[in-house]
């Protein structure tokens, strides 16, 4: 079955990282030229399009000072090939834009979580989540997740 986030209005602040953190507990996000794995204990395993390594880290939802939600990873520095400080935080308004469609999926469903990438990811074209279907399931989220996220 083939999930998708909700894109309605936010809830007020206080409900909305729990909200987020909910939507995100255990589930695999498909974007254009990567795949996450957001573990329902803030670990993060992406698979990033061209690299032939699983890029670990974590993640978070927080609030900022201004009342924006934004959803945090943090990597090692330079796990990109390049110099950062490995954190990066987006608004998540805008970051939910770049979900592909039906790309919020439960669970592990390509077993990022054991440290292995199942094969290089292309850069482009993005490869539909639908597509890999037949090959990598859906898996059961972990039991602390709430399952009443907002998904459609």
């Amino acid at each position: 079955m083939s999930l998708m986030i909700g894109l309605t209005a936010l809830p007020a602040a206080a409900d909305a990282v729990a909200e987020v953190t909910a939507l995100l507990c255990d589930r695999t996000i498909h974007f254009a030229d990567q795949i996450e794995f957001t573990s329902y204990d803030g670990r993060a395993s992406l698979w990033y399009a061209g690299m032939d390594e699983m890029i670990v880290g974590t993640w978070e939802v927080v609030e900022t000072p201004d009342g924006r939600i934004d959803v945090c990873y943090k990597y090692q520095p330079g796990s990109f090939g390049f110099a950062d400080d490995g954190l990066y935080c987006h608004d998540y308004a805008r970051w939910r834009e770049t979900i592909q469609a039906g790309g919020v999926r439960d669970g592990d469903r390509f077993g990022l979580e054991t440290g292995r990438i199942p094969f290089r990811l292309p850069a482009f074209p993005a490869l539909p989540p639908a597509g890999f279907d037949a090959d990598y399931p859906d898996q059961p989220r972990h039991a602390v997740c709430d399952a009443s996220a907002p998904v459609s």
